[in-house]
Parts: C-alpha cells; structure tokens; sequence
C-alpha cells in the first residue's frame, strides 16, 4: 500500500461518510494488492478493528466499487497533459451478425 497522500487524512471525502485514509486503503486494495471488492471490504473491516479495538463498519463491497469507478471517471475526465508521443488506435472492426 502506497503512502497516504498528503492532506488532512481525517477529512471525509465528499459523496461518502469515510475519510481520506479509509478510501486510499480501498482504492489501493483493489488496485495494487489485486483483491477482489468483498476482499477489500473485508480488509477494511479488519483494519478499522485493528485500529480502533472494536468491530466498526466499514465500506459495503458496492461502496468500494463506486469508489474505485469514481477513480476512473475522474482519469477519463481531467486534463490530460500534452505529450509528443501519442498515438492514435483505431478499430475497423467488422460486423459479422446479420442486421
């Protein structure tokens, strides 16, 4: 698991109830440990127990699932710096079903 980033880790993300470190660890389990969502819920729930010594809620696997969605949307839809090595792909793919 990456660093948190820096910021006010205690601070709870818009559109959620979770703060900062709770969504870093469930966008991380899923995409650098390989875990699946349920898995990565089920981490988040030992980890907050871990952490505060009483069995805590954490996110729903639907709710770690939004998360990592909102990631995505949000790389599709930023600015994406200029480079010089870009390249185009096409696809001319052919329908083969009748219409």
């Amino acid at each position: 698991v990456k660093p948190p980033v820096p910021g006010p880790i205690g601070e709870i993300i818009s559109g959620t109830v979770f703060n900062l470190l709770v969504v870093q660890l469930a966008i991380s389990f899923v995409l650098d440990a390989a875990t699946s969502l349920r898995g990565a819920a089920g981490c988040l729930r030992l980890v907050l127990q871990l952490e505060h010594g009483q069995q805590h809620a954490g996110p729903s696997h639907t709710t770690v699932q939004n998360l990592v969605l909102r990631l995505g949307l949000y790389e599709l839809i930023r600015t994406k710096e200029r480079a010089d090595d870009w390249i185009w792909i096409t696809d001319h793919t052919i329908a083969l079903a009748p219409d």
